[in-house]
């Protein structure tokens, strides 16, 4: 079962999304909080997810299992945060 080491802030997510308006147009962000939502639940169920070390390991994991597909929206958020 994924357990995020840190504290899931969607408020601070969703503020982070709008310093990269060239990567999230204004309806990205009027959905963002529900995918973000149905995404820790998703990613919370999904015993793959286990042991995730951190948000690269998290990200290569989104990839190998092709949420990312899913949830275009939160890896980018993931990129623009670990770049951030």
């Amino acid at each position: 079962m994924f357990k995020p080491k840190c504290t899931f802030n969607k408020e601070k997510l969703i503020r982070l999304a709008l310093f990269y308006p060239s990567e999230f147009s204004l309806v990205d962000l009027m959905v963002l909080g529900d995918q973000l939502d149905t995404y820790i639940i998703d990613l919370r169920g999904d015993d793959e997810f286990s042991g995730i070390e951190g948000i690269a390991s998290l990200a290569e994991k989104m990839i190998k299992t092709k949420k990312n597909l899913i949830f275009p929206l939160n890896i980018c958020l993931s990129n623009c945060y670990y770049f951030y």
